[in-house]
């Protein structure tokens, strides 16, 4: 199971994401934190803070142990398209 399967003993950070689909629990620890009702190892809030920038910048992405996969966020998404700031658009 993603996201709680990854927590670890309680009180560490995950170690491991899936991607952007798991963007939520980036966004759970950075609003705990963010709101006084948790508190972080100092490399534990640098490592939060990588995620939450990365989340918040990419589009879709996938880490692997050796090569991370990322999409760009979308310019534009209209109904059965979306496209990109370099041109490129996917229909459906």
């Amino acid at each position: 199971m993603a996201g709680p399967g990854l927590l670890g003993p309680q009180g560490t950070l995950p170690v491991c994401w899936y991607g952007q689909q798991d963007a939520t629990w980036i966004g759970l620890h950075d609003a705990i934190r963010k709101l006084g009702l948790a508190t972080f190892k100092p490399r534990d809030a640098e490592q939060l803070d990588e995620w939450s920038a990365l989340a918040r910048a990419a589009g879709w992405w996938w880490p692997g142990e050796d090569v991370c996969v990322l999409v760009d966020r979308p310019a534009a998404v209209a109904p059965r398209r979306v496209g990109y700031r370099d041109g490129t658009t996917v229909s459906w």
